[in-house]
């Protein structure tokens, strides 16, 4: 007679923020975490936690650092108040400037405030790429709640899917007669006569770096879940890149609901640069993100978390190194058990950090099972399990080994 092995037990635990998670039981707790008392099989607490964590809001203090006020977002509403004549955006047939972009989008945070739209709700954005996309991304960020960018070329199933997944409380389009039948307030933008005086503009929400800024899903995805990010997620992100300055011109092309778009918008924005969404216009740079280097990350780890070096490898296959992380980022090669590897060892790849999401939405079990604790930390934060294999090399240098895509430039 054979026996499989043994059964293992875990817990369930939580944070100072009352994000749970669960632990093996045999294992020290890692620190800034405790114990709830509940004790079971992975998959008993899994189930636990879906009963247990209903509010996935966060409470109290959050998990890394202090709890500091704005980021992006002001940056943008700053540089409007010292050069508000500076040029946000320009396609073929206008000029928006920083001042018109601010200003336009405290008129539709205060359409959205007197709907009721306030911190942690959720607005969906179904537009094409262009100054209504850019004025309503930095409206909702105004009132405080968090933006879904769908595109209006998108797929109308995928983009009525993610509507009704993503319980959004208001849609703001272009639009509306393609959205009568969506359950929630809808917004027409921009205004439809043309008014920049069409209501008055709403007092600017105090925004936390642990609020949430968006809901990202994969459009070529229809089973992909929403990942919620918070604000310091995207400053992570903006952190990472290159300088950018007043007086650049980067190039930004795609549709809406591609995370890279939305990466190289805020990127050119928060710089206080110049959003050119015409594709031939040879003095704009592209993005950071669109060059001819490759990196690494996922709407998990905040879209692009660190950098990576694809080596040709002749007749054999490409060599695919990871690293370095961005600031805000780290990078871990553990093994089964959830310890460090050895050099030359072979385990799983996990990213801990600012950069980690918030997690699914509304779906904990999910969550918890790919966001855990890190023991590494010690200061109650989650490290993402991406489900890579990697191997640690003698130069310290992380080896991707699985056939998973790397992300390129567009992708």
């Amino acid at each position: 007679m054979t026996t499989g092995p043994p059964l293992r037990y875990f817990q369930v635990v939580v944070n100072v923020r009352g994000q749970y998670g669960i632990w093996p039981l045999d294992d020290a707790m890692p620190g800034g975490w405790s114990q709830i008392g509940f004790v079971s099989t992975r998959d008993e607490c899994l189930v636990h936690v879906a009963e247990l964590w209903w509010d996935m809001r966060p409470r109290g203090k959050p998990d890394l650092a202090d709890d500091e006020p704005d980021g992006w977002r002001s940056r943008i509403t700053e540089v409007a108040a010292a050069r508000p004549d500076a040029v946000a955006l320009s396609d073929a047939s206008r000029h928006l400037t920083y001042g018109e972009l601010v200003e336009d989008a405290r008129r539709l945070a205060g359409r959205l405030a007197a709907l009721g739209v306030r911190t942690e709700d959720r607005v969906a954005l179904c537009l094409p790429l262009g100054a209504p996309a850019l004025t309503a991304i930095l409206g909702v960020a105004l009132t405080g709640a968090a933006y879904l960018p769908i595109d209006s070329a998108d797929d109308e199933d995928w983009r009525d899917l993610v509507i009704a997944d993503s319980g959004v409380r208001v849609v703001v389009t272009d639009r509306p007669e393609t959205l009568a039948h969506i359950g929630a307030d809808l917004v027409t933008w921009p205004d439809p006569e043309g008014r920049r005086d069409a209501g008055p503009p709403a007092p600017e929400s105090e925004a936390l770096s642990s609020d949430a800024a968006c809901v990202l899903y994969h459009p070529a995805d229809r089973g992909s879940r929403g990942v919620v990010l918070e604000n310091r997620q995207l400053d992570a992100l903006l952190a990472g890149a290159p300088p950018i300055h007043a007086g650049d011109r980067v190039s930004v092309s795609g549709r809406l609901s591609c995370e890279l778009v939305n990466a190289d918008v805020l990127y050119t924005l928060s710089g206080g640069a110049e959003v050119v969404l015409s594709h031939d216009d040879p003095t704009a740079r592209p993005g950071p993100w669109r060059h001819s280097s490759y990196f690494y990350g996922s709407l998990e780890t905040g879209v692009v978390c660190a950098a990576c070096t694809v080596l040709n490898g002749g007749t054999g296959p490409a060599r695919v190194l990871i690293g370095p992380p961005f600031p805000g980022c780290r990078l871990y090669a553990l093994d089964e058990d959830i310890r460090p590897l050895s050099v030359g060892d072979a385990g799983a790849l996990y990213v801990g950090g600012r950069v980690v999401a918030r997690g699914y939405l509304d779906d904990p079990a999910a969550t918890v099972n790919r966001f855990v604790p890190d023991p590494f930390a010690a200061d109650g934060s989650r490290m993402f399990a991406t489900e890579h294999r990697v191997r640690l090399n003698d130069d310290g240098v992380l080896e991707r080994l699985d056939d998973g895509p790397v992300r390129t430039p567009g992708g």
